[in-house]
């Protein structure tokens, strides 16, 4: 009775044990894609695989076999006789030392459906064993030639260190990911023995057979690789090297799928040796396809590839026929996504708007392309949505920078989005706008567009010295659009529903400027000379004209090599803004000779420091080698700072080659000529007062420059009479004078001149700063001040009784009071206005006064009259 219990429970215990290592299922579902008519069928009464798994089927016997849920065996599982594994949806099950496939054996793998959420397998390779595949030859002593006799080398590998033949892989679908080889395992490594180098072993050989699913090798695909050759040595002077085995020989054929190999894919790669390497393995590839979304890479084929569709790139090139390593001729597959040829779908922009707002990268693609789409034509683009033939969406994912991108599928698609038209806005380089609504403005292709009706702000960049000549705003057709004043410089528009050009022309300006040339402005004070009559004074001598040669010099400097100057001064410090070289008349003779790289320095006085205010380098201006031409130059100068010493460096020309003798055939000379410089400084400019009769008056009076004014002002001196001040006409405004002056226009300007000659019979007098009148009463030993002004008596001078006299304005200083002014302008500034006393004006004339025509007159009116033998204006 107890022998009976005890076997019972024997029994239980073993029926314990079979149900921990496999449990059954009634039947699983299972896809084959090879049976388009019929894909689904059932495996009847599979058996799970586990965690605990060592071994899957039976010698000559074909098994079913499924793994469902998530988990890792961690052992070496071994293949018998033909198995199919079916991978149930959404497992996900790791083979941590691989699948042993044998030779002789079959190895089948199903998964329950396609796409996405197909079971995954995960295998991992164990050393030289593959991971899916064969065993991986063992190390074993090498046959390598031996080390005291070189010359006998028997080429044999011992059978233990080659791997043996893989059986038979066959995929049907699944996530597949093999971290190692699929198909022949590694050959072992051939160590020395007895003064004999080792011979790697042999890769094994694989067959893998692939009709769908997702396949990463991230190893070898077919042949397993050479094994390691090791060398030998007998002592510190002999050493023989190993010799690398062969790689095994695939046979690989793919059907359909992804497969995505990241190393070779047929033969094995040879096997590496100190001494020397195998024979990659030759293996056969027949790549095809089923469908549009197949894809097939390697990183390297061994052997020959054979294609039996047509195949095409990324880029559309067509592959066909066979390659021998992957390569024929020019055309190479290696390292390259191959596509079906031909299955290429359309891209279609369309909708209820205008389809130039988008732009894709491409008007039809293949399955997985990225297909960039980008907002353009000055379209602001707010969403895109992209949808099959029959209305299905595609994921779209907005790059948040006028770009959009989706993964085509397999199907035509049309794409839509929501626009709105902007219109460019461009214009030159010195035209900056924007808008106060960043949404108002977009940019694309770097070109700038603003929204209809937007408000535009723009500003005009103007240089220290240049106005602007020119502002236009104009749309496409060509029509002006209206801008008003916005600040200094700076303008506003509405932005219209066209495209709109803006363009401004500035231009140096001379408005205030005068012209500074010759021996009467510059006094040259050292310099470079060619020691001849054409010294460094002649580049500052005033003589340049460019119509008579007669009156005409030039600086000459025969050498450059080691740089030429001239230094030169003005009599009182300038503002200078630009400058001018005018070219040699020698040219016809001597070609070249100009100046390419010079400075220009200056300082406000003889103890200073030299400022650099200009510098060119390889300026080629003056290249055109015309004769007697003015070239404009600009000074750095924008602090208007003023100067009164200046020093001209040319450092590098443009010279001149010629003949030499049989020794230098051709002799380059570093030989400068230049005509003139000229110098543009910066003027003054005053506001005039209208005496209503469309006349403009001011005074003016400056201790220290002198200045000329242009022809729509007349300048005069004034001496005191009895009781009238007599006005007569002068040409320019010496320094140290004070002066009247008339215009035409209400602001005067007056530009530096070089006249220096007081004149003389002048009674007006001025102060530099404002100074008090008490003061300027002593210092001219008057008891009365006047000055010019406009009362109900008229225009005149009048008498002054202000605490102070303003700074550069005319004035008499006279010893007695006067009641009877002569009629002049009103000059209103400082405190001057309420300091004028009314006095009436003086309508005899003492001095005998005639007009033009010699007639005495007893009673003058206003105009021009003689008195004294000159010509006076009376007012």
């Amino acid at each position: 009775m107890k022998l009976i219990t005890s076997m019972r429970a024997t029994m239980l215990l073993l029926l314990m044990a079979l149900t921990s290592i496999s449990a059954w299922a009634d039947n699983v579902t299972y896809y084959d894609p090879t049976d388009a008519s019929n894909p689904t069928k059932t495996a009847t009464n599979p058996t799970a695989i586990t965690d605990g798994t060592t071994s899957i089927g039976t010698a000559d016997t074909e098994t079913w076999y499924y793994v469902s849920g998530t988990f890792t065996n961690n052992n070496r599982i071994e293949v018998l006789g033909t198995v199919n594994i079916i991978l149930v949806d959404g497992c996900q099950f790791t083979a941590s030392q691989g699948i042993c496939v044998p030779s002789g054996s079959t190895l089948n793998i199903w998964a329950q459906s396609t796409g996405d959420g197909c079971g995954r397998l995960t295998a991992y390779q164990d050393d030289k064993n593959a991971a899916i595949g064969g065993e991986g030859g063992d190390d074993a002593d090498g046959n390598g030639p031996d080390i005291n006799e070189p010359d006998n080398f028997e080429n044999t590998t011992p059978d233990a260190a080659n791997a043996p033949e893989a059986g038979t892989i066959t995929i049907y679908g699944g996530d597949i990911y093999v971290n190692g080889n699929i198909g022949g395992g590694d050959g072992g490594d051939g160590h020395p023995s007895n003064n004999k180098s080792g011979i790697g072993g042999k890769g094994g050989d694989g067959t893998i057979i692939i009709h769908d699913g997702n396949i990463v090798v991230y190893g070898n695909m077919g042949g397993g690789k050479g094994g390691y050759g090791h060398g030998v040595e007998l002592d510190e002077n002999r050493y023989q090297g190993g010799q690398g085995g062969n790689g095994g020989a695939g046979t690989v054929t793919i059907n359909g799928g992804y497969v995505n190999v990241y190393g070779d894919m047929g033969g094995g790669y040879m096997g590496e040796a100190d001494g020397g390497c195998g024979n990659n393995g030759s293996g056969y590839v027949s790549l095809s396809w089923n469908k549009v979304s197949d894809m097939i890479a390697a990183q390297t084929y061994r052997g020959t590839v054979h294609l039996l569709k047509s195949f095409m790139d990324m880029y559309e090139v067509v592959y066909e026929g066979d390659y021998e390593d992957g390569i024929r001729g020019d055309a190479r597959i290696i390292n390259k996504w191959l596509y079906p040829a031909g299955t290429r779908y359309d891209i279609t922009i369309g909708g209820s708007y205008d389809p130039a707002c988008l732009e894709s990268s491409k008007s039809h693609a293949m399955e997985g392309a990225e297909i960039k789409l980008t907002a353009v034509n000055g379209y602001k683009v707010s969403s895109v949505t992209v949808t099959y033939a029959d209305n299905g969406n595609v994921s779209v994912t907005d790059n948040q920078n006028g770009t959009w991108t989706f993964t085509m599928p397999a199907k035509a698609v049309t794409v839509t989005a929501t626009a709105t038209r902007f219109y460019q806005v461009s214009g030159s380089n010195n035209i900056s706008c924007d808008v106060a609504d960043a949404n108002d403005k977009i940019v694309q292709n770097s070109k700038t567009c603003y929204r209809p009706g937007a408000t535009i702000n723009f500003e005009v960049t103007v240089p220290d010295g240049y106005i602007i000549q020119s502002l236009t705003i104009k749309d496409e057709d060509d029509q002006n659009v209206s801008y008003s004043a916005n600040g200094t410089n700076a303008y506003t528009f509405t932005m219209p529903a066209k495209a709109v050009t803006m363009e401004a022309v500035t231009v140096r300006d001379f408005s205030e400027l005068t012209l500074i040339e010759g021996t009467a402005a510059f006094t040259v004070t050292g310099g470079t000379d060619y020691g001849y009559d054409d010294g460094p004074e002649n580049l500052l001598d005033g003589k340049y004209s460019s119509t008579d040669d007669s009156n005409y010099s030039k600086w000459v400097v025969d050498d450059v090599t080691t740089g030429c100057y001239v230094e030169f001064n003005t009599p009182e410090p300038v503002v200078p803004k630009h400058y001018t070289l005018i070219s040699t008349n020698s040219y016809g003779g001597i070609i070249g000779c100009y100046p390419t790289s010079w400075t220009i320095k200056a300082k406000v006085s003889a103890d200073k420091e030299w400022t650099t205010i200009a510098a060119e380098s390889n300026n080629n201006t003056m290249s055109d080698e015309q004769t007697c031409h003015s070239y404009l130059f600009d000074f750095d100068n924008p602090g208007n700072n003023a100067y009164k010493y200046f020093r001209f460096e040319v450092t590098a020309v443009k010279g001149w080659e010629a003949l030499g003798d049989e020794w230098n055939p051709t002799v380059y000379h570093n030989w400068l000529e230049l005509s003139e410089m000229q110098m543009y400084v910066r003027g003054e400019t005053l506001t005039a007062k209208d005496d209503g009769n469309g006349n403009y008056w001011a005074t003016y009076y400056n201790g220290s420059t002198s200045y000329a004014t242009d022809g729509n002002t007349t300048i005069y001196k004034g001496t005191k009479g009895d009781n009238k001040v007599l006005l007569t006409q002068v040409d320019d405004i010496p320094a140290g004078n004070a002066v009247i002056l008339k215009s035409k226009v209400p602001t005067i300007t007056l530009m530096q001149t070089t006249k220096s000659a007081d004149f003389t019979d002048n009674d007006l007098h001025g102060v530099s700063e404002r100074t008090l009148a008490s003061d300027v009463k002593t210092t001219y030993s008057a008891n009365t001040l006047y000055v010019m002004g406009n009362t109900a008596s008229g225009f005149g001078f009048h008498k002054y009784t202000g605490n102070n006299m303003p700074a550069n304005k005319a004035f008499l200083a006279l010893s007695s009071g006067s009641s009877a002014p002569l009629r002049m302008v009103f000059f209103d500034d400082d405190d001057t206005t309420t300091a004028i006393e009314s006095l009436s004006h003086d309508a005899a004339g003492q001095e005998g006064i005639y007009d033009l025509q010699g007639r005495k007159v007893n009673q003058p009116s206003r105009g021009l009259y003689i008195v004294n033998g000159k010509k006076v204006m009376i007012k």
